[in-house]
């Protein structure tokens, strides 16, 4: 819907906007969600929560029935069902192996913030309930100003360089910081400093999300939903490994290094994986034509 309806100028940013979106709902679960279940147990909180995503998706059903069809799919593009091979093609491509790989490095990385920074200050830092939630909250709102500003950069990069530099520039730079950062409030022992390293990494992290969103519906041409699709497929598996994978090897390095040191060695590991994830977009080819993708080869 952003690729029909929204410039081709302020693409990465209406991505943004819509990844900041479902940020400020996850931010909100921490105090929201925590006193629903103080309240009235886990049951019911999330019977409610599941209440207000029903009615949510009626007002999108309702509100979006009348949108402008994409240009895929009306005036000169209406035509026969694109053939299968076409799109096993384009799935297969460099292009789309390296961009999906690196958004499930994005993912694992991603994820930890979701499900573990909370257990991470509440019980490893012995910070207490109040005080993780506060700062749970905190780094996921950093990263959804992280995805609109990172939008709005992807739009504004400078045409002086090469279509795969002005593509590549934000999403790499941004998982680089973000893994460089992380690693460094893991060093500190001051909890304020690991906050603040904390809250940058991961605005740094949803500075990648517009670029990562435009480019593969980009790339995807007229089977742009199906590219995207797979992409997210990719980062939901890197972070659906996230907090089964990094507990384990927190563990292993817990019983080699004691509880603290293990925690940070094994959280650690993402950081890397970040920064791998950054290298893989020197294999993402910009589509043919700015303003009208196309398949690509």
């Amino acid at each position: 819907m952003v690729f029909a309806q929204v410039p081709h100028s302020s693409k990465s940013l209406a991505n943004g906007l819509v990844t900041f979106a479902a940020c400020l709902g996850m931010a909100a679960t921490y105090y929201v969600l925590g006193m629903l279940i103080d309240r009235w147990d886990w049951p019911w909180a999330f019977l409610i929560c599941s209440g207000l995503t029903l009615v949510i998706a009626v007002v999108w059903l309702l509100g979006t029935r009348s949108s402008p069809r994409s240009e895929f799919t009306s005036g000169t593009h209406l035509r026969t069902a694109p053939h299968v091979a076409e799109m096993l093609q384009m799935l297969g491509s460099r292009s789309i192996v390296c961009i999906t790989l690196s958004y499930a490095a994005l993912g694992f990385f991603q994820y930890l913030f979701f499900y573990w920074i909370e257990y991470y200050f509440e019980t490893i830092q012995k910070q207490g309930v109040g005080v993780a939630r506060q700062y749970s909250t905190c780094i996921i709102l950093a990263m959804g100003f992280g995805m609109v500003g990172g939008g709005w950069l992807a739009d504004h990069v400078s045409k002086s360089l090469s279509p795969p530099g002005r593509r590549r520039l934000v999403p790499a730079l941004g998982m680089i910081a973000a893994g460089a950062i992380f690693e460094l409030g893991l060093l500190s022992a001051d909890m304020r400093i690991t906050l603040w390293s904390f809250a940058a990494a991961a605005a740094f992290i949803g500075v990648c999300e517009g670029a990562f969103w435009t480019t593969v519906v980009e790339l995807g041409g007229p089977f742009g939903g199906t590219a995207a699709a797979l992409m997210n497929t990719g980062g939901n598996a890197g972070g659906t490994l996230s907090p089964y994978v990094t507990p384990l090897l927190s563990a292993y390095f817990a019983q080699q290094f004691g509880e603290g040191l293990g925690w940070r060695m094994g959280l650690s590991v993402a950081g890397a994986i970040s920064v791998l994830g950054a290298a893989l977009w020197w294999g993402v080819a910009p589509a043919r034509g700015a303003d009208r993708p196309s398949l690509i080869r």
